[in-house]
């Protein structure tokens, strides 16, 4: 929230403890139990909604595969927003899937709010094709009550065998799923009033620093009614304040939000932008979430919010006046919860932006999740044995650690595996201490396994890698391995030991807790052939420089007796940034040969403002704390790194030789170039490997 007192310029006479909360973020919303957090077993519920009551026995239903539920706020704008606003339903619609999992919406205290949100989605599922809203009006329930009354009209207060209406109350009341609001609080006469602001968590100003995953709380400046001719670049100087906190009336600009901002961002000593919605109509708030960017592109490092229309602001604060001000954040309702396949209650993640596929790209996920419990369900059922080794056990401290140290661990693998397994599974749990998302870390991180074993002691190879989310907690994955079987395999034990770091540009000491198994199975409906030997290449990546593709010289594999065909296997990351945007936002493409024949990948999802968005069917762990959405080169925040694979076959060959290298995007000319950059250049990770088969 935003809160000043007015005074004359000449007279600041005050300090963030003479503020509301001291300046801290405030909590008289704060509930001060937490009864449920994120990873808590759902008791048996009901909720009562259109077309009967939904029942959540983890007892009795073993078919349930998930649910999403949002409550709003009357009092709540943003939200509002989310559901009303014709951009921000057309996103929620628009996924990338259709999920096998049920969304229902509430209200707190106003059941009208639901008749709004049900007129609202109903327009737009008519306008669909016949398929898509036969789906959408069977996956979308409305409650028939609100959070308070179910709370009230609890049927197992006086039947105790009866599934319990005040399960959301209970959960949406816990601190874990309380929402985190801003507000412009401000002091008249020395009474204070709240004014609701319109963005989410963090400012609709995107730019990539630390404000974006944790804004600063508070922040402590003088708060002017700003120019119209400066906002709207029709004058540079005379009405610009020097320093601090900048109004502007949107009912008074001739020009978009946008640019608004953008200008006065260009002047020196502003640290934020406060722009009042239009008194008569509601802003389109088009501008939340968006770069405020240059006419070269760089982003501006301030923050910039949106408040209602508030007529006691605009005639306190007169032109020409000045008053201290602090932003802050503060705590409201519950409005999100989720709950899995396996009835644990999830944190759905964090509005950022007024866009109800928050909602949607949750349950997408809840989606993989179940999906992603029947494929392993599936494969145990194909196998005629199983072994599976831990490798990091969360449970037990497996944190990561600064650099290249990390957490290590021994593991022992029987002899004969090659002989009785054909896969070989990775499975990632991967979250932090507490209960709760923002009790997480705040960046993405790389954090990779690798290992090396008695069977080959002088090569370690990188089991798997993926990146930590901003802020979340809730991620599992498998990848296949079994293009390693043969670093596993030997007529005696196999001792082995793993490293477990987590590094980004000079290290990582965050407290990311990881749960890494490995399960080898006997697939009886694998046709891919046992593999005979792996080779790992010198392929790995670095400075994405001039001299990149000098550093991959061809290589000659010598191949064992009876080879058929041999599958190349790669982990690809890019990262940093340099002059010519590489390698996090551009696109590059990955060339190998095998034997003369050309394979190659190429990761475009940096041009896709919403590239990660699009997977959260796949296991991206959705709505982060920060900017998830856009699209990286072969990777997205809270993700495993999936490997690319290429298989060539090569009967009747003793030697291949193996070629690669890489190329990057030019966005001007839509075409494929070598690296040009010749310092200070971005990166790529990478591994590689080349495993052969015998069919």
């Amino acid at each position: 929230m935003l809160l000043y007192r007015l005074a004359s310029v000449g007279c600041l006479m005050w300090t963030a403890a003479s503020a509301p909360c001291g300046g801290l973020p405030c909590s008289a919303d704060m509930p001060d139990g937490d009864e449920f957090h994120g990873g808590s077993v759902l008791p048996s519920a009901r909720i009562p909604c259109d077309g009967g009551d939904i029942i959540l026995d983890p007892a009795t239903n073993s078919s349930f595969k998930g649910i999403v539920m949002m409550a709003v706020d009357q009092d709540d704008l943003f939200t509002s927003y989310m559901t009303s606003d014709g951009g921000s339903l057309s996103k929620f619609f628009n996924i990338s899937s259709r999920p096998d999992v049920t969304i229902i919406f509430a209200a707190w205290s106003n059941q009208t709010r639901v008749d709004i949100i049900r007129s609202s989605i109903n327009k737009h599922i008519s306008a669909l094709n016949v398929t898509d809203q036969s789906y959408w009006r069977s996956h979308i329930k409305y409650a028939t009550e609100t959070i308070v009354a179910m709370n009230a009209a609890d049927p197992s207060s006086r039947d105790p065998t009866k599934p319990s209406s005040n399960v959301p109350f209970r959960v949406l009341s816990s601190k874990s799923f309380v929402s985190v609001r801003k507000r412009l609080s401000i002091t008249i006469n020395h009474s204070w009033v709240n004014v609701s602001r319109l963005d989410g968590f963090f400012q609709f100003v995107n730019t990539q620093d630390l404000h974006n995953h944790s804004p600063v709380n508070p922040i402590l400046a003088n708060i002017t009614r700003g120019s119209v001719d400066v906002a709207c670049n029709k004058s540079q100087s005379g009405s610009a304040v020097s320093t601090g906190v900048v109004l502007l009336l949107e009912d008074e600009l001739t020009c978009s939000n946008e640019v608004a901002v953008q200008n006065y961002a260009k002047q020196a000593g502003i640290v934020s932008v406060v722009i009042m919605a239009k008194k008569s109509t509601p802003s389109k708030l088009s501008n939340i979430g968006e770069s405020i960017q240059s006419d070269d592109e760089s982003a501006f490092g301030i923050v910039g919010t949106m408040i209602e229309y508030n007529s006691g602001l605009v005639n306190a604060l007169s032109p020409g006046m000045a008053a201290p001000c602090v932003l802050e954040y503060n705590f409201g309702k519950g409005q999100y919860f989720s709950v899995a396949h396996d009835f644990r209650i999830l944190q759905i993640g964090s509005p950022i932006n007024p866009i109800l596929a928050v909602v949607s790209w949750q349950a997408e996920y809840l989606d993989y999740l179940h999906r992603k419990k029947q494929s392993e369900t599936h494969l145990e059922s194909n196998s005629l044995l199983t072994h599976r080794t831990t490798i990091f056990d969360s449970a037990q401290g497996s944190v990561l650690t600064t650099g290249s140290v990390g957490a290590k661990s021994n593991f022992t693998i029987p002899a004969g595996v090659g002989g009785v397994f054909n896969k070989a599974m990775i499975s990632v749990k991967f979250g932090c201490p507490g209960n709760g998302d923002l009790e997480c870390p705040i960046w993405d991180r790389i954090a990779t396994v690798s290992a090396v074993c008695d069977t080959q002691l002088d090569t370690s190879f990188e089991l798997t890698r993926w990146i930590s989310p901003y802020r979340r907690s809730i991620g599992e994955w498998d990848v296949d391995v079994s293009h390693y079987l043969n670093f596993f395999t030997s007529t005696t034990d196999v001792t082995c030991t793993a490293t477990l770091t987590g590094f980004s540009f000079g290290g990582m000491s965050e407290p990311w807790l990881s749960t890494v198994v490995l399960t080898f199975y006997n697939d009886n409906s694998d046709k891919e052939g046992s593999p005979t030997a792996v080779h790992k290449l010198p392929y790995t990546g670095g400075s994405y420089d001039t001299t990149y593709n000098t550093r991959a010289a061809p290589t000659n594999v010598t191949l064992t007796k009876g080879t058929t065909n041999v599958k190349l296997t790669a982990l690809i990351t890019g990262h940093g940034s340099d002059n010519y945007g590489c390698c996090e936002f551009l696109p590059t493409k990955h060339v190998f040969q095998i034997n003369g024949e050309e394979f190659s990948v190429s990761f475009m999802d940096p041009l896709d403002k919403w590239g990660c968005t699009r997977k959260a069917s796949l296991g991206v762990e959705p709505n982060g704390y920060g900017a998830w959405w856009f699209g990286r080169n072969g990777w997205c925040n809270g993700d495993i790194v999936r490997p690319v694979e290429f298989t060539a076959p090569v009967s009747g060959k003793d030697q291949i030789e193996l070629q690669y290298r890489s190329l990057i995007y030019n966005t001007t000319t839509k075409d494929w170039n070598s690296p040009p950059c010749a310092s200070r250049c971005g990166n790529i990770d990478m591994s590689a490997y080349l495993t052969e088969y015998r069919e």
